[in-house]
């Protein structure tokens, strides 16, 4: 019995490292905007579905700015943020 649950255990876990591994799609990395370089804690990032638009919050090193920022691609460039 024991043998079982651990076989079952490890398989189980060998399918969620499968699935984990191969559900990241791999893509070009660009950056987005220099002006973004003075904050250090820029997080919470997702983007649409067609890839022109992203949402994601950034904090001065001081904590004294705390906001969602947003950006669009039009034309192959990104918009400053909002």
């Amino acid at each position: 019995m024991k043998a079982a649950l651990r076989i079952s255990f490890l398989v189980s876990v060998i399918i969620c490292c499968t699935i984990t591994g191969f559900s990241q799609i791999i893509g070009k990395v660009e950056i987005v905007n220099e002006k973004l370089n003075q904050f250090q804690n820029i997080r919470d990032f997702c983007i649409s579905q067609n890839n022109d638009e992203i949402y994601f919050t950034l904090q001065s090193p001081f904590q004294e700015i705390s906001q969602i920022v947003s950006m669009k691609k039009l034309n192959g460039k990104w918009s400053d943020p909002n």
